[in-house]
């Protein structure tokens, strides 16, 4: 099957505005990006695959439909994957809907892309995806109290269902990889990508958006009163586990700043074996207000003892922290 984009699904859709035809217009792109099958690509059995299509794409469903049979060599291993995520979803569902059942299978085979969960399903942003999953499956996104990465999520959800644990950590709170787990998922996690794969990450990177995040910890009482950003720079130093954002308006003045970082140390687990825990982080957050002061928040968290100690505090100032 030749590629097809996005646009060529929505323009043969019985609702091009409607929420899942979108979202279902994604994953079939995907699939035809990564020149699966269809109906491989979205891993639901043929019947229920001709029904969706028939449902949101009319138009399309005989040349879909018709579309040669899978031939991956690991399709049995990536079927039972996406069986596991789908009867996790559904276990949660607001409602035994077909709709349900399709979007469930849809987040599935999202999970099997290589870049954020919202990124391979289409979405714009974090927040799109978090509010059709609180639509169908109310019970798992309550579960998700700590706001962890919705795909790091429903593998910790299948490894607890399996009564498995993959983490060396005693608690995500302690964990060195907390920020990779519960940090704001955005284009800047390329940068990490990049150490992975051996590459040199550029020392400032742009980023065009942070949906939301530049709101985190912004009280609601100030939300009317500050300055918003429209683009950001973002300068991070891996080895150190620290980084540094600020936030531009349309001015290029400076509106936003944040910078975090986090301290480690080496401990013995209960088989002597050592892994890296969070010791010390702390993050200071600040808005340019309207009328030039900036409103600072400081948050720091400790571990004393066997607790973990947060503090926050708030201040306006006449400077930007630095």
């Amino acid at each position: 099957m030749s590629e097809i984009d996005y646009q060529w699904f929505v323009s043969r859709a019985a609702d091009p505005a409607d929420a899942l035809t979108q979202v279902f217009a994604g994953m079939l792109q995907s699939a035809s990006r990564n020149g699966l099958p269809p109906q491989q690509a979205m891993g639901m059995p043929e019947d229920r695959f001709s029904a969706l299509l028939e449902r949101y794409f009319p138009a399309v469903n005989g040349v879909l439909a018709a579309d040669g049979e899978a031939g991956a060599c690991c399709a049995a291993l990536r079927d039972q994957e996406i069986g596991d995520l789908v009867e996790l979803l559904l276990a949660h569902a607001g409602s035994t809907s077909i709709e349900t059942e399709w979007v469930a299978y849809a987040v599935a085979v999202g999970c099997m892309g290589e870049n954020h969960l919202y990124q391979d399903m289409g979405f714009s942003d974090r927040q799109a995806l978090s509010d059709l999953l609180e639509r169908h499956f109310p019970a798992l996104y309550a579960k998700n109290v700590g706001n962890m990465k919705w795909k790091k999520f429903f593998y910790k959800q299948l490894c607890e269902r399996a009564e498995v644990n993959l983490c060396k950590a005693p608690s995500c709170q302690v964990c060195i990889d907390f920020d990779k787990c519960f940090g704001p998922e955005d284009d800047s996690g390329l940068t990490a990508l990049a150490m992975l794969g051996g590459r040199t990450p550029p020392a400032k990177q742009e980023v065009r958006r942070l949906p939301q995040d530049w709101r985190r910890g912004l009280p609601d009482d100030y939300s009317g009163a500050v300055v918003a950003p429209l683009r950001f720079e973002r300068f991070e130093e891996p080895s150190a586990l620290a980084e540094r954002v600020f936030g531009y308006d349309g001015e290029n003045r400076c509106c936003y700043y944040r910078h975090r970082h986090t301290l480690t140390r080496e401990v013995l687990d209960d088989n002597d074996n050592f892994y890296s825990e969070r010791a010390y982080s702390e993050e200071v957050l600040a808005w340019r207000l309207l009328g030039g002061d900036w409103l600072r928040c400081s948050a720091s968290a400790g571990s004393a003892g066997a607790c973990w100690d947060h503090r926050l505090e708030y201040a306006v100032t006449p400077a930007r922290p630095s």
